[in-house]
């Protein structure tokens, strides 16, 4: 990936872009970035189990299937792990310059 991918990547997630097409995104981008977003400011630590995904439902006001489709791409960029089959993701400590 370059420098400028990346920097695109940057943009897409902390503002700019995000804030002109956000209305427009599916529901599971939406919640995606979100949890981003919050394993990046640290508001769930390493090694700590994510909130079950009906507590995320309620949270973000989604269905199920949404919060499972963001939670399968929070796995598939190795933030999460999926430590019980679907029942419970873990928080993989972010290393240093890693991207989502």
């Amino acid at each position: 990936m370059t420098a400028q991918t990346d920097g695109w990547r940057d943009e897409f997630l902390t503002g700019g872009v995000l804030r002109e097409i956000w209305p427009r995104l599916p529901s599971y981008l939406k919640v995606y970035a979100e949890l981003v977003r919050a394993l990046r400011a640290g508001e769930y630590p390493p090694g700590t189990a994510l909130p079950t995904r009906r507590a995320l439902c309620d949270r973000y006001g989604v269905s199920r299937i949404t919060v499972a489709q963001a939670t399968r791409m929070l796995v598939e960029a190795g933030l999460v792990e999926d430590i019980r089959r679907g029942k419970a993701l873990r928080i993989v400590a972010m290393e240093p310059g890693q991207r989502a």
